[in-house]
């Protein structure tokens, strides 16, 4: 049997990145993982050290080099970069990879990672399908979407063999302290350490999102690379939508302290709640027919593993939390929606965003999840 060759990562270090590499190497894969952050060190997986962003003729050295059987596109810039940054990583770049796959002497299988942020909003019990608009309502969207159709496009084309995966928002352990969930775990983790109980104060926690483990958003990476399915796009989720206050408050719940919650900005909440928007749920039948995927990871699985993760390093008190009576304030600091991206702009792609999450008004914001009513 022929060597299939190794599967190269781009954007290795990222929250998705890491776990899409270790998912390949635990299936007997050699893994290059390239990226501008080192990878954690595990078997089977070399790091390249390189900036994608300036160095695109050293990537395409690299392919020709390794031959990869796969190459997993696992990069992205999510709500917390300009968006300029989002224009270029997830749009451009994401073009410029395909054209240096289409130049190889070998035809190696391209895995692009896009996000179900690139549909138009559905109504409340609506699901994302195939059958869904086209019509993000933010930057991010609008600029993955160009990612994706320049994967779709050369493919149609017979130039690469390439195949879209659009993610829905995904959490777990290592999510990026700028999300949602990840900021939220990172405020109790200092609680506990502190012995204390706490208010997490919100502008308004709203919507209803479909919220997706890491490792199985892995696992369907690791899928598409060995089904023959080719020049489609497959939805990712759970598919089921969970409110955001309750997935909050799920995560207090994991994390056994007596936190208070608050949103301030009650109006709001009204508003949306009202007007049915926020609203996000992904079929995955075609996820199962395609790929043979399925989610296996329950929600609250992935808090306790979460959980475990951000506060293996913080010890624990030396006493009881104080009571629930007489809570302490705590600002959360305002997280990007809860996408899946690295740390740093070009590392790793999306944990997704959970729209819900709103703070009073304050200026306009490039990540901002409402659309600028046109054309991230």
């Amino acid at each position: 049997m022929s060597d299939p060759g190794p599967v190269v990562v781009l954007g290795g270090s990222g929250f998705i990145g890491r776990y899409v590499c270790a998912a390949f190497a635990a299936s007997g894969r050699r893994v290059v993982a390239v990226s501008r952050s080192p990878v954690p060190e595990q078997p089977h997986v070399h790091w390249v050290p390189m900036d994608l962003g300036t160095q695109t003729e050293r990537l395409a050295e690299l392919l020709a080099a390794e031959r990869p059987g796969v190459l997993v596109n696992a990069m992205g810039a999510v709500w917390t970069a300009s968006e300029r940054v989002m224009l270029d990583v997830n749009a451009t770049m994401a073009g410029q990879i395909v054209g240096i796959v289409a130049a190889l002497a070998h035809r190696p299988r391209l895995v692009h990672l896009g996000t179900v942020y690139e549909y138009a909003p559905t109504p409340v019990g609506g699901v994302i399908d195939a059958s869904t608009p086209q019509y993000p309502r933010g930057v991010y969207g609008w600029t993955k979407l160009i990612g994706s159709r320049a994967v779709l496009a050369a493919t149609a084309e017979g130039r690469i063999d390439g195949v879209v995966l659009r993610l829905a928002t995904v959490i777990g352990p290592g999510a990026p302290r700028d999300s949602l969930v990840g900021g939220v775990a990172d405020r109790l983790a200092l609680m506990r350490a502190a012995g204390g109980s706490g208010t997490l104060t919100f502008g308004a926690l709203v919507g209803e999102v479909d919220f997706l483990d890491v490792r199985d958003a892995a696992a369907a990476v690791v899928a598409a690379a060995d089904r023959p399915v080719t020049g489609e796009v497959v939805n990712i989720g759970r598919g089921r939508a969970v409110g955001v206050r309750r997935l909050v408050e799920m995560l207090i719940a994991v994390s056994g302290l007596p936190v208070v919650v608050e949103e301030t900005d009650r109006r709001g909440a009204a508003r949306s709640r009202h007007s049915g928007t926020d609203w996000l749920q992904v079929d995955i039948v075609a996820a199962g027919q395609r790929l043979g995927w399925r989610p296996r990871v329950s929600l609250p699985e992935s808090l306790r593993a979460l959980w475990e993760e951000r506060t293996a390093s913080v010890p624990a008190p030396a006493s009881a939390p104080a009571p629930a009576s007489a809570p302490k304030p705590a600002q959360v600091p305002r997280p990007a929606p809860a996408s899946a991206h690295s740390p740093g702009p070009v590392q790793g792609p999306a944990p997704e965003p959970a729209p819900g999450h709103r703070t009073p008004p304050a200026p306009a914001e490039p990540h901002s999840t409402r659309p600028p009513r046109s054309p991230r």
